[in-house]
């Protein structure tokens, strides 16, 4: 309940603005931390990629039809991209 409150992005915005408060920007901004940053995008592509795939290779050893959207909602690290799956799914079920 708490998750679909504003209680928990309250919470995070707080603490997000207390730790760059205390923080220098040369100590954050250089070629460490963009590399982090790029590592993990690349990670996140590379995580729905591999879920949309192993979807679609599911879909060939089972009898019912899987949806790829399976693998965008897999990232853990990333609960929208759950919940946007979700709206899809719905949108599409829906539609037909």
């Amino acid at each position: 309940m708490t998750q679909n409150s504003g209680l928990a992005f309250a919470a995070a915005l707080f603490l997000g603005l207390t730790i760059c408060s205390t923080m220098q920007a040369a100590s954050f901004i250089n070629v460490k931390t963009l590399a982090i940053l790029a590592l993990g995008l690349v990670a996140f592509g590379l995580d729905t990629a591999g879920g949309v795939l192993f979807a679609k290779l599911l879909d060939l050893f089972t009898r019912s039809k899987i949806t790829p959207l399976i693998g965008a909602a897999g990232t853990s690290a990333f609960p929208m991209s759950g919940r946007l799956a979700l709206v899809v799914l719905l949108f599409k079920v829906i539609a037909h």
